[in-house]
């Protein structure tokens, strides 16, 4: 993940033995105040794009704050069928902690497509 031309972190996509998937961010430094930032998992099957997650998402560990430099999201489990998956992440300011949220940062992976069993 850069900022400007600057690396800020490493978005990665994750797979465990039974072979679900995640999205983890890991921040070269702490968040400073009035800053979060999240990791976000995308996924394809048959039907088409569903609905993305993030690390604020129900299973999730929510989203790094003042003073944190990581974050996952929840694991996906792949079905039957062809998967696509792509991590993504983003960091967002707010001006004084007040007003809309604003993307200064962001990065993804490659799509990694998964065969079914």
């Amino acid at each position: 993940m850069k900022f400007g031309g600057t690396r800020i972190g490493t978005i990665h996509l994750k797979r465990d033995t039974c072979y679900r998937y995640w999205g983890y961010l890991k921040l070269n430094e702490p968040l400073d105040t009035d800053s979060r930032a999240t990791a976000g998992l995308v996924w394809q099957n048959e039907f088409g794009p569903q609905p993305g997650i993030t690390c604020n998402s129900p299973g999730g560990n929510g989203f790094i704050t003042t003073g944190q430099t990581s974050c996952y999201t929840r694991r996906i489990s792949r079905d039957d069928g062809i998967f696509t998956f792509q991590a993504f992440a983003h960091e967002d300011f707010q001006n004084l902690g007040e007003g809309p949220w604003v993307v200064v940062a962001q990065g993804k992976t490659v799509q990694v497509s998964v065969e079914g069993r």
